[in-house]
């Protein structure tokens, strides 16, 4: 038992660093944690090794930012791939003779200009 006095703090660190110390002595212990609530209940949690620190807080922003950057390309493909297909649907009845005088379909046009291009 490790007694705390109410006026101290009980940080993530301070039990990651109890947990550590308590699982390098006795590799299968764990750690409860017995709240005293104002009306006297006592509240019990149970700390195994699987405490983690929490996130640091920039990383935390960065991987925000990150994952709103990937959701906002997949919005756009997705608004961008509709269009493409509604575009596609037009012009496949759109046929036109190129010099040869068989037909051929726009968007084969279009594909075989952009691999002229590229």
């Amino acid at each position: 038992h490790i007694p705390l006095a109410a006026h101290q703090h009980l940080t993530p660190a301070l039990l990651h660093t109890m947990n550590i110390t308590l699982l390098t002595a006795h590799p299968h212990a764990s750690i409860n944690i017995l709240l005293k609530t104002p009306d006297s209940s006592l509240l019990p949690y149970k700390i195994t090794e699987g405490l983690t620190l929490p996130p640091n807080p920039e990383l935390t922003k960065e991987k925000r930012a990150v994952q709103e950057k990937v959701q906002y390309v997949h919005s756009e493909l997705n608004k961008r791939k509709l269009e493409f297909y509604e575009e596609a649907k037009r012009k496949k009845h759109e046929k036109e003779e190129d010099s040869t005088g068989s037909e051929k379909c726009v968007s084969e046009i279009v594909k075989d200009e952009l691999s002229v291009n590229s």
